[in-house]
């Protein structure tokens, strides 16, 4: 049925060898598969294989599975040779998709925040810059992701403002562990779909991304100066709201409202962007500690609307308060700590774990317990002081004392006074127009302001993949 045939290959007028071939005929045409160089033995296993895909061909039956899944193993060259015989249907050639087409096709299908969404141009950004804008994606071998990943940990040129700008600058460690993890995200979405079959980047792991040595512990009396320094009661409350109530700034201070105001129960109903795609995570309620309540109190004082937003000329999340804090930090004397906002929020929730259990704050706070104690619990010097005198062992569960802000008028006589006596009529009306789902249920002011607040907190237990 077929033959296979051997021809000398010659170079220079000698012998250098033999090719194999197989002849075959379909019909009234004679055919041939030329493989070239191979020993005997696989050479008449090709002729085995030839021979039953011309008896599929001529009697016109499928291939068994053992004969379709050897020619789907063929490499593209020896594949093209049966084709070019007619004995199988040639391959689906497609072109190679480029990186800079597969990032955006990633950009396109993905459903997330903006601020994500910044992060994922970020690390795209330094894959075109590395990797190659043009360079197709199943050209990326493992050894190139390793490169990427020592890249990132070097100085080099990157982009530093939204104007294109560039700096030669080095990454922190945090970042660089992130852009890891979005580039891995992007690679692994390239595998399912079928752009390559297996992603670079896997295994590849950042070195953490927790970096401690940002970490700033922002004491009352460093807020209590900036309060001074702040140029009125709207910035006042960012700061406020930010240290003692740990919000988000500047996602969470958007679209907070003075109908989440409890006056009368001393808590504060937020609403939270990164955590409402979680069950339970679209809103927390948060205690209103002594002193942010005396800020609350001026601001409600000032507000020309009270049943709109508490600090409405902070409403564009685009609004560059980063900058205005900073200047604001300076005029009060002094030196500008890293990440302001995000210290401002971990101080906050290292001072209620030194009191509270971690189930309650991690749900005061927004996130899980895990995250609580991987990314904001801080170790402070007097922690250490307090253990050697003993606090741990005196029968109040090893908590080393207030904050200042967390400490009533009547507690400390030198704290100064309200901004206005408040009467209880008053604090009635104020609470006329809180809706019902925002009111906190009996009994929960007694337990902020005795430090017994039990180990579920205010909420409802949620979700622990909570950020």
């Amino acid at each position: 049925m077929a033959s296979l045939n051997w021809e000398n290959a010659t170079r220079g007028g000698k012998v250098a060898g033999r090719l194999a071939r197989v002849q075959f005929t379909i019909g009234d045409e004679r055919r041939t598969v030329r493989l070239g160089k191979m020993p005997e033995k696989s050479a008449r296993t090709w002729l085995h294989r030839i021979e039953a895909l011309v008896a599929c061909c001529v009697g016109g039956v499928p291939f068994d599975a053992d004969l379709a899944a050897w020619v789907a193993s063929l490499p593209d060259e020896a594949h093209e040779r049966l084709a070019r015989a007619g004995l199988v249907a040639g391959r689906e050639t497609t072109e190679a998709m480029a990186l800079e087409a597969l990032t955006s096709k990633f950009l396109a299908a993905a459903v997330v925040k903006p601020v994500t969404t910044a992060i994922y141009r970020q690390t795209i950004r330094s894959m075109h810059d590395y990797f190659g804008a043009d360079t197709p994606v199943e050209n990326i071998t493992t050894e190139d992701a390793d490169g990427w990943r020592r890249w990132l940990s070097e100085p080099h040129s990157i982009v530093v403002s939204s104007k294109g700008t560039r700096k030669v600058k080095r990454l922190a460690v945090a970042t660089q562990s992130k852009r890891i993890e979005v580039g891995r995200q992007i690679l692994a979405r390239a595998v399912r779909w079928g752009v390559i079959e297996r992603n670079p980047l896997e295994g590849i792991r950042g070195r953490g991304k927790v970096n401690t040595a940002r970490q700033f512990y922002v004491t009352d009396d460093m807020i209590e100066a900036v309060l001074l320094a702040c140029p009125d009661a709207g910035w006042r409350a960012v700061f406020a709201l930010g240290r003692w109530a740990g919000l988000r700034v500047p996602s969470e201070l958007v679209g907070l409202r003075w109908v989440d105001v409890d006056w009368e129960r001393n808590a504060l109903r937020v609403r939270s962007p990164k955590t409402e795609h979680h069950a339970g995570g679209e809103s927390r309620l948060v205690p209103i500690v002594p002193r942010l309540r005396r800020v609350l109190d001026e601001l409600w004082d000032l507000a020309p609307d009270r049943t709109t937003l508490i600090v409405p000329q902070f409403q564009n999340m685009r609004a560059n308060l980063r900058t205005h804090s900073r200047r604001i930090i300076e005029r009060a004397g002094l030196k500008v700590w890293p990440k302001p906002f995000q210290n401002m929020r971990s101080s906050r929730e290292t001072d209620w774990l030194a009191r509270f259990p971690v189930a309650s704050v991690a749900q005061w706070m927004g996130h899980s317990p895990v995250v609580s104690m991987r990314h904001y619990a801080q170790a402070l010097p007097e922690h250490f002081g307090a253990a050697v005198a003993g606090d741990g062992e005196r029968g109040n569960g090893g908590q080393t004392g207030r904050a200042k802000s967390d400490v009533t008028d009547e507690q400390n006589p030198t704290q100064q006074p309200p901004a206005m006596a408040r009467t209880t009529t008053h604090e009635r009306s104020r609470n006329e127009a809180i809706p019902a789902e925002n009111v906190v249920s009996t009994g929960i002011v007694g337990e902020v302001n005795s430090g017994s607040v039990g180990a579920t907190g205010f909420e409802p237990a949620t979700s622990t993949s909570r950020t």
